[in-house]
This record gives C-alpha cells, structure tokens and sequence, in this order.
C-alpha cells in the first residue's frame, strides 16, 4: 500500500522508522484532558500499540507503535471518548482520503 505520510503526518498519524508503524497524536487543546480521556489514551495504547503513551512539547498526548491498519479503530474509539466538540480528536478527513487514495 502507498501511503501519503505528509497528508498523515498533518492529519496525526506520524510514521516512525519501524516499518508500518505510526505514532498516533491525540490532540487536546491546551493540553487538558479528562480523567476519563487519559484512561482510554491508555488503553488504546495497552490495545493497539506497546503499552506507552508520550506528551509531546504542543501539549498532545501521542501514542506510538500503532500499526496503520488499526487507525480506523483508533480513531473510533478515541472520536467515541471525546465528545467535547471538535477541538478533541484525530483529524479524521485526512486519515480517509488518504488510505482511500492509496489502494
């Protein structure tokens, strides 16, 4: 699969040097999250990457070594735990058009 990593990288899904492995940034703006939010950052990352979560130096919570066929799960599950509007989130309009494009 060709992936368009600019497009991702600008929708929060970072490639890192292992192969098809992504780090997966959860924005938060000001970097606040809720108790509950950290928790399912946590999960996820026990779930769907290798159990560590980073804070980045924009104040988002990023979780590594996620595989880009789980992104859509990620994504759902994150989108499901944020319901604070869209300032929380993964920009998801990035993550469909560009695995769509590179089937």
């Amino acid at each position: 699969m060709k992936m368009n990593f600019g497009e991702l990288k600008s929708g929060g899904f970072i490639k890192q040097t292992q192969e098809n492995l992504f780090a997966v940034r959860l924005r938060c703006p000001g970097g606040k999250l809720t108790s509950q939010q950290l928790r399912k950052a946590a999960e996820l990352a026990e779930k769907y990457g290798q159990g560590e979560v980073h804070n980045s130096f924009r104040q988002s919570v990023e979780i590594p070594y996620v595989h880009y066929q789980h992104f859509n799960a990620v994504v759902n599950k994150w989108k499901n735990t944020s319901k604070c509007g869209g300032e929380y989130g993964i920009h998801t309009q990035v993550l469909k058009v560009t695995i769509k494009n590179s089937r």
